[in-house]
């Protein structure tokens, strides 16, 4: 059976077909070829369909015979046509059987005498002369069918040897284990040239193995006549896959590689991923697994090269990977690509088990990358994937770019729904949606008709089986109602009854871009039906409604019948398996065809509208070539720049390389002083840690001392206030010989005025030196009289006694003097010697010295002659010992003046000259308390 298109959808741009044609009419009529014999050199290949399909025209109602008569109906909804134009019809050729031709490549029939020639048989005829070709068929023994026959003078596929299609076809007997054959090698040779034609090779289901891939590859090394190359659903394997690799590094015209179901594992999707890093011609390469016997298993491993491959080709537009077994792991691996590329625009991961965890690390990729069509469908991404993949559609900072969105299958409810619908408020670029067969519920459909309401982007949405019932299915209508950019919707299978039936009549009412609508498997009955038909009458852009699988029945049929005669615009009514009676039937597909002839008429007008178009582009084209041409002379001049530069930098590189090995010769020395000097840092860290050690022990030491220390400091603290005790006890008992020596000193400091003026003299010569020993003065004073009185004390204490006082009484005249002498000579003793004591002229035996303790803080020059000295103070018991000051007497013209810095040395440079008064002795030591005179 063999296929042409008809008449009406020819191409008005066939200049160059029509060429051809012509020149093909001279050949015939030089060689004299039979006008009846059409060779298909230059028809344009049919599409592939099934061997049991019924080819017919989809615009057009089908009436089948076997269904009962109210089932006469159109096409079934995986026919309709998607597109707003129609399919263009196919015709049988009068002389052909309908159903399965000579030209199958899968299961041939036998019995079979086909009609038509072929092109190479045609050369062969006419390539010999009417003798030759009588002698052939007299003289020649028929050809067996096991005998392979002679291959033609010209190709039978343009821009590929004959030989290299047999070698393929070789190939393809051994890879099935059968022997070749003449007949089976005539329909692989048929159809090659029915189906690889203008640059397309398609061999999709054609049992090409191994062997065949690799001959068929090692004929496309080279070749740069093809840019498509179809082997969907043939069992190449790995083998074959590493041989199409291996073609894609030479091959630069292979743009689309398709390789569904094709049984390829991980080393073979790792091998052409690798090619595909060296290879820039190659837009799209699908690996999706189809239904069928042979599915691809790329899995974790397989994907890992892409990575790589994303980051090197720039030129790869669309990537098949569905059904891969990917996972999560394996989707790492494709976002790490994806944020290094920025060309892909077309991803399929369906079926993948990517999870909610997969969806959340793509939904963070998304803003980062350039993609437009994504499926995501079977991919169970739950609610909390779809959550998160909502707010990166939602997202206005980092907006997502997707037009086409596929989220079917992924157990999505009205949780997670109304997020995504809110999205679709603000999102700008998304014009496909399909969340069909997910159980969305009538909650979100209010969501959605918001939506629907301000988006302006939207075109397609499918929301097939989602379990809408009626008031989903209002709540959808009532957003189209306001919409101004759907074209599709897709509502099958919701049950929405005949309340959603009639809730959309509103909708086909009010819409005005509407075109294709599905409504089939819905329990739409009479009531719904006689509304929607009625509805019809009032738009005028609805051109395909699909109301399969209803509740219709006669009154609805009718309706309908009268509705398609007034509406020009309906070209495809679906209403199978309903109960609607044969007769409006009739009368729906005798308006229906009438329809379509009326838009095939006017398809003149529509060809001449876009042929403008074409010429607005092309004078366009025309402007951007001139640019380009323009910019290519800018390209000239700025390469030979640019090698100018290139010259400058190799100089600049040949210096660099110059520097660099001197710097690398100073790094080396320099490496080996950093080694010296981590070898002496060692030394000096074992050091520290030594100096460490012992600090330690010296401060172990020093603890311990200071321990001692503390233990004597106690004792000493014990000492001194027995030592208090003892002195206050000595206070109380010499009261009465305190005043009187108290008396005495008061005569004595009269006397010292007279002193006083003999030192204000010597004071100016020894103010300066004063001033800068005054102070070690006072401390060795202090310190000399603490000593005197420690001294003095306990000898006073032992020698007192009852005759002290009458002794005292008796010499109190012969002791003033003595004491004004002694005074004197005390000013001269150095501070390091213990404080002499002035003694007077020997008296009589009964004669006792005494002193009185001397008072605690000494009086200055100064204040000397305005105040008394101050009492005696003795320290507490519990206290320590402070310091008894006595104070020096200096005599000066037979009087005594007490001075408050301590006596000059009489060695000491610049100490005033000593005074001596007649009567008096000074001696270096005190002297015995006891001695009497």
């Amino acid at each position: 059976m063999s296929l042409r298109r008809s008449s009406s959808t020819a191409n008005p741009h066939g200049a160059a077909k029509s060429m051809l044609q012509q020149s093909w009419q001279k050949l015939e009529q030089s060689m004299g070829v039979d006008k009846d014999v059409q060779p298909r050199l230059f028809t344009k290949p049919e599409p592939r369909r099934p061997r049991s399909a019924v080819v017919a025209r989809p615009a057009e109602i089908v009436t089948r015979s076997s269904v009962s008569r109210n089932s006469i109906s159109g096409p079934s909804r995986s026919s309709m046509p998607t597109g707003p134009s129609p399919v263009p019809a196919l015709e049988f050729d009068d002389d052909d059987e309908q159903g399965e031709g000579p030209l199958s490549p899968i299961s041939p029939r036998k019995d079979y005498t086909p009609r038509s020639i072929s092109f190479y048989t045609l050369m062969r005829r006419h390539s010999q002369t009417p003798l030759e070709t009588q002698t052939q068929q007299t003289q020649q023994p028929p050809r067996t069918a096991t005998e392979l026959f002679d291959l033609p003078s010209l190709p039978i596929v343009d821009g590929i040897s004959n030989a290299s299609l047999r070698q393929v076809y070789l190939s393809k007997c051994k890879d099935l284990m059968i022997g070749p054959t003449g007949e089976r090698e005539q329909r692989f040779f048929e159809y090659c040239q029915r189906n690889c034609t203008n640059g397309r090779l398609d061999f999709c289901e054609v049992a090409i193995g191994s062997e065949g891939c690799a001959s068929l590859s090692k004929a496309l090394a080279n070749n740069d006549e093809f840019a498509y190359l179809l082997l969907a659903h043939n069992p190449i394997g790995d083998k074959g896959a590493r041989s199409l690799a291996e073609m894609l590094r030479h091959n630069s015209s292979l743009t689309v590689l398709d390789l569904a179901g094709t049984d390829i594992g991980t080393a073979g999707g790792a091998a052409l991923f690798e090619a595909l890093q060296h290879n820039q011609s190659v837009t799209s390469i699908n690996f999706s697994t189809l239904s069928g016997q042979y599915r691809n298993r790329l899995s974790v491993s397989g994907v890992r090269p892409l990575v790589e491959t994303l980051k090197r080709n720039q030129v790869l537009h669309e990537l098949g990977l569905g059904s891969n077994g990917l996972q999560i792991e394996g989707l790492k691996s494709v976002v790490e690509g994806l944020s290094f590329n920025s060309v892909l625009s077309t991803l399929d991961l369906s079926g993948n088990d990517l999870g909610s965890d997969g969806c959340i690390l793509l939904a963070e990729a998304l803003p980062y990358c350039r993609l437009r069509e994504l499926d995501l469908s079977r991919n169970h991404i739950g609610d909390d994937g779809m959550l998160n993949l909502a707010n990166a559609l939602a997202s206005r900072k980092e907006p997502v770019t997707v037009t086409s969105l596929d989220l079917s299958v992924n157990n999505i409810t009205s949780v997670s729904s109304p997020r995504l619908f809110e999205a679709l408020r603000t999102n700008v670029y998304l014009q496909t949606l399909n969340i069909s067969r997910n159980n969305l519920g009538p909650k979100g459909a209010s969501h959605l008709m918001v939506a629907l309401w301000e988006n302006d982007s939207l075109t397609s949405l499918s929301l097939s089986q989602c379990d809408l019932k009626a008031v989903g299915a209002a709540e959808v209508a009532e957003g189209l109602c306001k919409n101004r950019s759907i074209v599709s919707v897709d509502l099958s299978g919701n049950w929405m009854a005949d309340d959603g039936g009639l809730a959309w009549c509103r909708a086909i009412q009010q819409n005005k871009t509407l075109k294709h609508l599905d409504l089939s498997s819905n329990r739409i009955g009479e009531e719904g039906g006689v509304g929607i038909a009625k509805a019809l009458l009032a738009n005028k852009t609805l051109d395909q409604l699909n109301l399969r699988d209803n509740v219709l029945h006669e009154e609805a049929g009718r309706v309908f019948s009268e509705s398609v005669k007034y509406n020009s615009n309906l070209k495809v009514l679906n209403v199978e398996y309903n109960n609607i009676d044969f007769k409006y039937l009739q009368s729906i597909e005798k308006s229906i065809a009438l329809n379509n002839r009326l838009y095939a008429l006017a398809a003149v007008e529509r060809y001449r509208s876009e042929i403008d178009d074409l010429m607005t582009v092309a004078e366009a084209f025309r402007n951007c070539m001139a640019e380009v041409d323009l910019k290519k002379q800018k390209a000239v001049e700025t390469k030979a720049k640019l090698q100018r530069h290139i010259t400058a930098l190799q100089a600049t590189k040949t210096q660099f390389n110059t520097t660099n090995e001197d710097l690398s010769a100073q790094l080396f020395e320099l490496a080996e002083e950093l080694n010296q000097a981590d070898a002496i840092h060692s030394e000096l860290q074992k050091q520290i840690a030594e100096t460490k050690r012992r600090g330690e022990n010296e401060k172990r030491e020093f603890n311990m001392k200071m321990a001692s220390a503390a233990v004597q400091t106690a004792k000493v603290q014990k000492s001194c206030n027995e030592i208090g005790s003892a002195l206050n006890q000595f206070q109380t008992e010499h009261q009465e010989e305190y005043r009187s020596l108290q008396e005495q000193l008061q005569k004595e400091l009269d006397a010292r005025d007279h002193a006083i003026l003999a030192c204000k003299a010597a004071k100016g010569n020894l103010d300066a030196y004063k001033v800068r020993l005054e102070e070690e003065q006072m401390k060795r004073s202090m310190a000399a009289a603490e000593r005197t009185a420690h001294e003095a004390m306990p000898k006073l204490a032992s020698k007192l006694d009852s005759k002290a006082k009458v002794s005292k009484m008796r010499r109190s005249s012969t002791a003033s003097t003595k004491t004004k002498q002694s005074s004197k000579s005390t000013a001269t003793t150095p501070s390091k010697s213990p404080m002499p004591i002035l003694e007077p002229i020997r008296r009589p035996k009964s004669a006792v010295t005494q002193l009185s303790p001397p008072p605690l803080k000494p009086v200055s020059v100064a204040k000397a002659s305005m105040k008394s000295p101050s009492p005696l103070k003795i320290p507490a018991a519990n206290s320590p010992l402070k310091a008894l000051v006595v104070p020096s007497l200096i005599h000066v013209g037979g009087s005594v003046k007490g001075i408050d810095s301590e006596p000059k040395s009489p060695l000491t440079p610049g100490s005033p000259k000593k005074l001596h008064t007649p009567g008096y002795r000074r001696r270096s030591s005190l002297p015995s308390l006891g001695k009497k005179d």
